[in-house]
């Protein structure tokens, strides 16, 4: 075999290995319904079957955006407020971030409907699509106690900017996760996140056992 030949070989058959063994996993849940505690239990799992696969908040990346001075003052008041950003502002600031060709954690996103597209656009380009979407469903009362009692520190952590922040996973995200439900319907799985850490810990391992690898 000649050695462009073989190249190519190799180049394809790493590309199919890569794609045949990436999953792409969206966490999505109201404040405090617990993402980012199931987003490292996800990359515990996979760990443990010898892959790495990177997570990433969403919220984190725009919190540092705005630390770094990327956002413009209308999108900063907007996250102190609790309110969510325009879906063209988000996927410009992560873009550059997010590599999931070997399968990724997505916490957080798409919280809009406009910000689907976007997604599975930039996803394509990566040559790999949605593989599983966790929806934490949990009650305002439970959720804002959560909230007030996890003491990060964060500056949208008190009881008006939960009330911004709900009331906008109620109407934005919400709506989204619909329209997902339909797209993605056999892929999509809604867990009661009021229940016990361990209890939500078995459910998503569940579901992770019926990926195909």
């Amino acid at each position: 075999m000649s050695k462009i030949k073989f190249f190519v070989f190799f180049l394809l058959f790493n590309l199919s290995f890569v794609t045949a063994f990436s999953q792409v996993i969206l966490l999505a849940g109201a404040p405090g319904s617990g993402k980012g505690t199931q987003s490292a239990v996800i990359q515990s799992y996979f760990s443990q079957k010898n892959k790495k696969i990177p997570a990433y908040s969403v919220g984190e990346l725009l919190r540092q955006a705005k630390e770094q001075g990327k956002l413009s003052e209308q999108d900063k008041r907007l996250m102190d407020e609790g309110g969510i950003l325009p879906a063209e502002n988000v996927i410009n600031i992560i873009k550059d971030t997010l590599d999931c060709r070997a399968g990724c954690i997505l916490d957080g996103y798409p919280r809009n409907i406009e910000s689907i597209e976007p997604l599975k656009k930039l996803l394509k380009e990566q040559g790999i699509d949605i593989d599983l979407i966790f929806f934490f469903k949990i009650n305002k009362d439970v959720a804002l106690a959560r909230i007030l009692g996890r003491g990060e520190g964060r500056a949208d952590d008190n009881e008006r900017s939960f009330n911004r922040r709900w009331e906008e996973f109620q109407n934005k995200t919400i709506p989204t996760l619909n329209a997902l439900q339909k797209q993605y319907a056999q892929k999509f799985v809604e867990i009661n996140a009021e229940q016990s850490k361990a209890e939500v810990t078995n459910m998503v391992k569940k579901a992770l056992g019926n990926l195909k690898e």
